[in-house]
């Protein structure tokens, strides 16, 4: 599948905002009666040399590449970064996969919807 990103900088906040836009047709699955389209929005929040992810949606395998490439290599950049999955409403098992990844290397979960604490069993950071 090829996913082409489209990406929006709000100068005014030091926010970027990546939405995923695809060549072909985004994933789809029968839910309530109607088709969904699966999409995945991901914003990044600079603030004092800590990185804020904000996802909202659902993370699926089509989009955990861009989620990895979002974090930083380096282990003392990695652990400031923080994931805010409230928004965030499924996950597959590759997204699973990759934020497990991601709290082993030191990416602070800071907070989390309840299905994502579910899957994840992650106590809340205040």
């Amino acid at each position: 599948m090829d996913v082409d990103l489209v990406i929006h900088e709000a100068r005014r906040n030091h926010a970027t905002t990546i939405g995923l836009a695809h060549s072909e047709p985004p994933p789809r699955a029968w839910h309530d009666g109607r088709f969904s389209t699966f999409v995945l929005r991901i914003t990044q929040l600079h603030h004092n040399g800590s990185l804020l992810l904000k996802l909202e949606g659902k993370l699926l395998a089509p989009w955990a590449g861009e989620l990895r490439a979002l974090v930083p290599d380096n282990a003392e950049q990695a652990r400031n970064t923080r994931l805010d999955l409230r928004d965030v409403s499924f996950v597959d098992a590759a997204g699973t996969q990759l934020l497990r990844e991601l709290i082993a290397r030191g990416v602070v979960i800071q907070s989390t919807s309840s299905f994502v604490d579910q899957v994840l069993h992650v106590s809340r950071e205040a």
